[in-house]
């Protein structure tokens, strides 16, 4: 007979749902980091110092992206939180 709780839940039903929701990817993936594109101005670097003295805990990066003279985005690369999978 399976096991209860003090309201008569399947205590087997609770812990796999606890199971599966600290598996979530949201939960156990790296936090995203905020990709923006270097510019002629320096206005760019001057928000990444901004928002990393500001808010610590989001990772912001310009490597691999810049504007154009003409204001289009280029990419270089990755961006900064891509992981092979």
């Amino acid at each position: 007979m399976a096991q209860t709780g003090s309201r008569g839940k399947d205590m087997r039903v609770s812990t796999k749902i606890f199971q599966d929701t600290c598996q979530d990817k949201t939960l156990t993936s790296d936090p995203p980091v905020l990709w923006i594109p270097k510019d002629k101005l320096g206005v760019a670097e001057d928000e990444i110092v901004h928002t990393r003295e500001t808010y610590n805990s989001i990772g912001i990066s310009c490597d691999g992206a810049s504007l154009s003279a003409q204001g289009k985005l280029i990419l270089g690369g990755q961006p900064p939180d891509w992981r092979l999978k």
